[in-house]
């Protein structure tokens, strides 16, 4: 989807993750969102036009390590990813990860995931984190791939995955749709911030 024509603008590739509240697919139509208001509001000040590549988490983060896109908000600061993207100063928000369990299943800490089968998007942040957290407690799961949060929970639903995780904002939003039922287990508490290939894109941060 394609945004603005400024005559002496330049064009900046966003990249839109299906992540509610920051990010909202378009399918077709303007993508919508928290950090999409954010990046379409500077962008009529900064003469950017701006091309909206939608596509699944993992992709974008791939696409912005091969700057293939120029910008991607939403995204959670590591000290391991400010190796491969340069990052905003100023983070949009604030998140961490909330464990939702089948109700038919018992889990009330990390050691609980015991052998149970974790729905995870790949390389997500919340993903990384738990898979270094369990390591710590010397426990051991099987990782369920997911899409997005909403495709998290509807595994746990259904009985694919005994557990999954989800974002904070995905839990306060969305979570009661679900029959899957939160755990008070939450942790990685992270900035949300903006992010750009790595040396690339710096102008973009900063107007930011």
């Amino acid at each position: 989807y394609h945004e603005n024509a400024f005559p002496d603008g330049i064009t900046v590739r966003v990249g839109v993750s299906h992540n509610p509240p920051f990010g909202l697919h378009g399918n077709g139509e303007a993508p919508k969102g928290f950090v999409i208001d954010i990046i379409r509001d500077v962008a009529k000040t900064q003469k950017w036009n701006l091309v909206y590549i939608e596509r699944p988490w993992h992709e974008l983060l791939a696409l912005l390590e091969r700057e293939e896109i120029d910008l991607l908000g939403g995204v959670a600061y590591t000290p391991k990813r400010a190796q491969k993207y340069s990052f905003s100063k100023q983070a949009a928000a604030n998140n961490w990860a909330v464990i939702y369990r089948n109700k038919n299943i018992s889990i009330n800490s990390i050691t609980d995931l015991q052998g149970k089968k974790i729905a995870l998007i790949p390389r997500g942040t919340h993903t990384v984190a738990l898979k270094q957290l369990a390591k710590s407690f010397g426990v051991e799961f099987t990782e369920i791939p997911a899409v997005d949060y909403a495709k998290t929970l509807a595994l746990v639903d259904s009985g694919n995955a005994d557990a999954g995780v989800v974002a904070r904002t995905f839990h306060i939003l969305h979570g009661p749709k679900y029959e899957a039922l939160a755990t008070n287990t939450h942790y990685n508490p992270i900035e949300i911030r903006f992010a750009s290939p790595k040396g690339a894109g710096k102008y973009l941060l900063s107007a930011l």
